[in-house]
């Protein structure tokens, strides 16, 4: 269970929900839990939200109103319990190693595991930097999280109103090879990233889904993914959220 401990309300209908973890559990970045949003089976399912940040024992998700569960979420009171099972799902950790150069490339929700990742690495002394792209200046949502944070970070709006105008691939193009990308964020962009880089540059993505269970049980947050020439189903809840972008197949995906 968590304690609900506030619900910050950003623009775009998004949102920050704070709350305490009860018992003692290591949340790595990249982790995600499955959350109740009601109290009764209407919805029935929970819903999975990537770590935005964890700080002791108060956890928090970022979060954008879309549906019937996350406007129930968004209307929880401080001090109210809900049911929460994780953390669950691999994490970035498992896949960073040497002293290559790090770069987080983010946008939407897809920003929020790629916060917690900046922290981690600016503590571990990391060579990162955080790219974080939106439409426009009113939909860099975290901002002045990252900011408080004094995160190493690039702006990109499509329209020019913050930071570099254009999108956020526009500057993968840029990316040496001894390097390392983590994206999150919409699937094209992830995409679209795996097609500008050499075949030289680690990308490794944070990918979101529906899911039913998140353990790995209903088999309803499949992709498909290419190991050694054969085509396999994979689970972002069990195998994920974080997988090698070179073996996903893009095409069916």
């Amino acid at each position: 269970m968590l304690k609900i401990t506030n619900i910050e309300v950003l623009k775009e209908n998004f949102y920050i929900l704070k709350a305490i973890m009860q018992d003692e559990r290591e949340v790595l970045p990249g982790n995600f839990f499955m959350l109740k949003a009601g109290t009764d089976v209407n919805p029935l399912l929970n819903r999975p939200f990537s770590v935005m940040d964890v700080k002791g024992n108060n956890i928090y998700f970022l979060i954008k109103e879309i549906g019937k569960g996350t406007k129930l979420l968004k209307k929880k009171n401080k001090d109210e319990e809900i049911f929460a099972l994780g953390p669950l799902g691999n994490s970035f950790m498992n896949f960073i190693n040497g002293n290559k150069k790090i770069f987080l490339i983010g946008g939407g929700t897809g920003i929020a595991p790629l916060f917690f990742l900046s922290k981690t690495l600016r503590n571990m002394g990391r060579n990162y930097t955080l790219i974080y792209g939106a439409k426009s200046k009113s939909q860099l949502v975290i901002k002045p999280h990252i900011e408080m944070e004094n995160l190493n970070v690039i702006y990109f709006t499509e329209d020019g109103s913050f930071g570099e105008k254009g999108l956020v691939t526009d500057f993968v193009r840029n990316i040496k090879e001894n390097s390392i990308i983590i994206s999150c964020g919409p699937k094209m962009m992830m995409k679209n990233i795996e097609g500008l880089i050499s075949s030289n540059i680690k990308h490794y993505v944070s990918l979101e889904s529906v899911m039913a269970c998140g353990f790995g049980v209903c088999l309803g947050c499949v992709i498909p993914t290419k190991l050694e020439g054969y085509e396999k189903y994979q689970r972002v809840c069990k195998d994920g959220p974080i997988f090698d972008a070179k073996i996903i197949n893009w095409e069916k995906f």
